[in-house]
């Protein structure tokens, strides 16, 4: 009995401490990508089946208030969506509040039905992508090391329709994420990927941040090129900036004009 006891404990041994291990990692890259204010200025560009291109831009920041990460972009391209302004707002409990600011109506409303799978203004962008993760959000399915990266498997909490299973590919050394995938069905490959490289990283105050996403969507066959700069960590942002009125009456992000 005793033998077979040990033959058993052998045999689970390995995978004990995996779900642990993936979200120590998982802390880790996500502490590296939010836990620090920015500001910069997003290009992104559109590409559809047919290759062709259209293009958006805006200022972008983001600050830490009170325990929750606030995020503002003001958009200054194309003309259409000139002024256009979303505030959003980092609840942990995933319940995240969208405001969006339209010029022509002179006000603010609240997006009510946001998903974070929802397409972010036409592009292969989703809400998701654009708000902060933690590690509490995933349920471990497995660990998989490589020779510079490590693999974190994982599944949504609560579970989303979007995708069964979420897959992100970080650096062994420095927690830099590479590649995020997105999975319908565990035995399907990934429907939807985001690839960032070191090439394309700046490091500013012990934080590595990508400065160009590409999205792909394989549903879609669509592309999405997402490219920041004028990057600043840390910059000194008034929190005055992240509050309704301040979208109303067109505040700019200082530093940015």
């Amino acid at each position: 009995m005793l033998i077979r006891l040990i033959f058993v404990f052998v045999l689970i041994a390995p995978g004990l401490g995996s779900a642990d291990r993936g979200h120590e990692i998982l802390q880790k890259t996500f502490d590296n990508l939010y836990d620090c204010d920015l500001k910069m200025l997003l290009e992104v560009e559109l590409l559809d089946r047919q290759g062709r291109s259209s293009f958006r831009r805006a200022q972008i920041a983001r600050k830490r208030i009170g325990g929750h990460t606030h995020s503002i972009g003001r958009f200054l391209e194309p003309p259409w969506m000139r002024g256009t302004t979303m505030l959003m707002i980092d609840n942990p409990d995933r319940s995240d509040d969208h405001f969006v600011y339209l010029p022509e109506s002179k006000r603010t409303r609240r997006l009510t039905s946001v998903n974070g799978a929802d397409a972010f203004l036409g592009s292969d962008l989703w809400y998701e992508d654009l708000e902060r993760r933690y590690a509490q959000d995933y349920e471990i399915v497995g660990v998989t090391d490589t020779d510079d990266t490590i693999i974190v498997r994982s599944r949504p909490i609560p579970a989303i329709e979007a995708y069964e299973q979420i897959e992100f590919e970080v650096g062994r050394e420095d927690f830099y994420l590479l590649r995020t995938s997105y999975y319908r069905e565990a035995s399907l490959p990934p429907f939807r990927e985001i690839t960032s490289t070191r090439e394309h990283m700046i490091e500013q105050q012990g934080h590595r941040i990508p400065t160009r996403y590409v999205v792909r969507n394989g549903t879609r066959g669509t592309e999405t090129i997402a490219r920041f700069n004028r990057i600043e960590l840390n910059p000194e942002l008034k929190d005055s900036l992240f509050r309704m009125v301040a979208l109303e009456v067109g505040r700019k992000i200082p530093g940015l004009d």
